[in-house]
């Protein structure tokens, strides 16, 4: 995986050279009042931003290269390094923190635009079955959270008519085996197993 990261980076690093139609610090917040506004400045004035845009509204319809970029690489919403997140990942603005946040949060454009529908300003989402140890529901429309009940729950629904199913159910005293599968309320998509969870108090 690692590897892997590492190649991709360096492909769209090397690939990526032509100018965006918007500048990267055009993104920079007005006011200085900000207080995390020397943190943002200095995260967009990262060469890494010459590769990877910021937002997607800066690339030509031709530029591959700055596509692949904001595909794979890129985060539409808190920033390669995290930085425009409600609380900012790291206040270190290098390539260790871009990498740690990529291995944290990997494909978010992919995930969430590309194959994703959560740039939607609605989304439908209708549940098949909720099957918990609070209560059993089939066949209604509501965005709920990816799992339900306290002791176990199973679901299967669509979100913005794409398939979504999510199980947990105890595995041993303090732990508990989780799931999800496929395209969450809000649009992304998103896979999850963790085996041994600790269970929710």
């Amino acid at each position: 995986m690692k590897k892997l990261f590492c190649l991709l980076a360096g492909a769209v690093l090397i690939a990526g050279c032509a100018a965006y139609k918007t500048p990267t610090l055009s993104y920079l917040p007005k006011s200085q009042d900000d207080n995390t506004y020397e943190l943002k400045k200095k995260a967009l004035e990262s060469k890494l931003y010459t590769c990877i845009p910021r937002h997607r509204e800066q690339i030509k319809f031709y530029d591959l290269p700055h596509w692949m970029g904001w595909t794979l690489l890129g985060n539409e919403d808190d920033g390669i390094f995290g930085e425009d997140s409600n609380s900012p990942y790291s206040t270190n603005i290098n390539f260790a923190t871009f990498a740690k946040w990529q291995l944290r949060n990997p494909g978010h454009n992919l995930t969430s635009y590309i194959i994703g529908s959560a740039g939607r300003k609605k989304h439908s989402n209708f549940s098949v079955f909720d099957i918990n140890d609070k209560n059993s529901r089939a066949f209604y429309n509501r965005a709920d959270g990816a799992f339900s009940g306290e002791r176990y729950g199973f679901k299967l629904q669509f979100n913005d008519f794409k398939p979504f199913f999510s199980a947990h159910f105890p595995s041993s005293k303090n732990k508990e085996f989780q799931l999800y599968l496929g395209w969450r309320p809000e649009g992304r998509f998103g896979i999850k197993l963790r085996p041994a969870a600790k269970k929710k108090k």
